[in-house]
């Protein structure tokens, strides 16, 4: 609609502009670097010297979870690419937006590689859990997360369990994440302004889940 437009025509404005100044302006206020750089992407530097904000990865992610930043890279990477599991997570097998990126942002890698490159790392937040907060049974992150980098351990006499994660082999894929029930997320995925080579996951990839519409 008319007010889509305008947002995206006054991001691009900004986008402009900040290129216009220079990255290196101690005029342009920097936010905090919290957004989720796309696999390949080595680094959110490497990503700010290299991106046009051509959208092309945007465009070719088959999730749809790559999106246009707003201000998760700062100032001056606005409308460059960065992940969101609000509607899914990185897919395990795909690599996808590196191969589409025509100017070196996004690197492009052998699905192995990808495959254990931390873009991210999980932080569970045990108060938000609802194992603890509606005692009831759960355990959807688990059963979504490629590399088991989480696991469920006893947590009450009545036969619960609850997550524990190892963050040495957690590449920050979103699963978790995106599958957590709770109202407001027990796993948020943090992001790496560079990104580092994960532990080798101690099992073999768990068998392909099927999400449904319910996320689990």
């Amino acid at each position: 609609g008319r007010r889509e437009a305008l947002l995206t025509m006054g991001l691009l404005g900004s986008f402009v502009a900040a290129r216009a100044i220079g990255r290196k302006s101690s005029s342009i206020p920097h936010e905090s670097e919290n957004g989720i750089a796309p696999p390949g992407a080595i680094s959110v530097k490497n990503l700010k010297s290299n991106c046009t904000a051509c959208q092309a990865c945007v465009s070719a992610c088959p999730n749809g979870i790559i999106k246009p930043a707003t201000g998760e890279y700062g100032f001056d990477g606005l409308l460059m690419p960065v992940l969101s599991f609000e509607k899914h997570f990185c897919g395990y097998d795909c690599n996808v937006c590196a191969q589409v990126c025509p100017n070196g942002a996004l690197i492009p890698q052998s699905l192995e590689e990808k495959k254990l490159t931390q873009i991210g790392q999980v932080r569970f937040y045990k108060e938000k859990c609802i194992v603890v907060t509606d005692n009831t049974a759960c355990g959807a992150c688990d059963e979504h997360c490629p590399t088991k980098a989480i696991t469920m351990v006893a947590y009450n006499d009545e036969g619960l369990t609850i997550p524990v994660v190892d963050r040495d082999i957690c590449i920050g894929c979103g699963g978790c994440e995106y599958v957590c029930p709770a109202a407001e997320k027990a796993m948020i995925v943090e992001p790496r302004a560079v990104h580092k080579l994960a532990d080798k996951p101690k099992v073999e990839k768990q068998e392909k889940v099927v999400v449904d519409e319910f996320g689990f």
